[in-house]
């Protein structure tokens, strides 16, 4: 794979064969393409904002689930995902109260990588039920996952078999 990615990494974006890397720089021109960014540079950061603190949360939670053996590591990483998680997901439930969307009052890339960090979570923690107390983030992913291309894009993935406890496609109506 190292050969056909400019840096031996993944994700790529292949545009006019050029490869381009990183996640955020890939997600925020696929957002300008797709019309989801923001309508000016104030919206831009609230975007960018939005997704540093998923990114920040879901960082976490992924140390703790590939921290092999060690325990009381494990343990310290869950410690201070329940303290972080309160804070930010109430930021983020009270903005899409007011907002009906994670960043901005409209649909955008922030809110797509909002649905698949609810995904991720669900799985990276199974059985706790990480958003059962923010009734306005629940309502943001149903109201998603009704988005038609949202929806058609769930049934035909691939199935990611490394998370198994929790998956989008279910939750569609």
């Amino acid at each position: 794979m190292s050969q056909a990615t400019p840096l031996g990494q993944v994700p790529i974006l292949e545009i006019d064969g050029k490869r381009y890397t990183q996640t955020m720089p890939i997600c925020r021109y696929l957002g300008r393409l797709l019309k989801i960014d923001g309508k000016d540079m104030l919206e831009d950061m609230a975007i960018d904002s939005a997704v540093e603190i998923i990114w920040d949360i879901l960082k976490i939670a992924y140390e703790r689930a590939m921290g092999g053996g060690n325990e009381e590591k494990k343990k310290q990483l869950l410690d201070k995902l329940h303290e972080q998680m309160p804070v930010l997901l109430g930021k983020f439930e009270e903005d899409t109260k007011k907002n009906g969307f994670i960043a901005t009052n409209k649909l955008s890339w922030a809110d797509l990588v909002f649905l698949c960090g609810y995904e991720d979570m669900e799985n990276l923690l199974a059985g706790e039920n990480p958003f059962a107390k923010y009734p306005h983030l629940q309502k943001l992913k149903n109201k998603l996952l009704e988005n038609k291309n949202i929806k058609e894009y769930l049934l035909k993935r691939p199935t990611n078999t490394m998370m198994t406890a929790y998956n989008l496609k279910n939750d569609l109506k």
